[in-house]
């Protein structure tokens, strides 16, 4: 019986694993475009909005991993510190790219909003 449990934990274990792949791979993708648009002299109000859209969905990917990574611990808690490490690589990730979207957010609104002053 306990072959039996150890084989669902193992499923369990690779789905999970998965999952979190998954995220780190959207994480990877957001600071991609952090980077596209960091360099950019100008967005518009459209692209402002996209990246305010893409911060909500990032924040929310957060919540998402943070219980999807305490399953994990809790499956694989004779790997604890392993798994700790991970979450605090991962959620580093997170953070920073919040902190620099947030951040080129409000640079170009009040880039935009100084652009529309001075023009009208």
């Amino acid at each position: 019986m306990s072959t039996s449990n150890e084989a669902m934990k193992g499923t369990s274990d690779k789905g999970l694993s998965a999952k979190r792949s998954s995220i780190r791979g959207q994480i990877t993708k957001f600071r991609n475009y952090l980077d596209k648009i960091s360099t950019a002299k100008v967005l518009s109000s459209i692209e402002l909005i996209e990246l305010s859209i893409k911060i909500t969905k990032i924040e929310a990917l957060a919540g998402k991993f943070d219980e999807l990574q305490t399953e994990l611990e809790v499956l694989n808690q004779h790997n604890l510190d392993a798994e700790l490490a991970i979450r605090d690589s991962i959620e580093q990730d997170i953070i920073f790219c919040i902190a620099t979207a947030k951040n080129i957010f409000e640079e170009f609104q009040t880039t935009n909003n100084e652009t529309r002053r001075s023009s009208g």
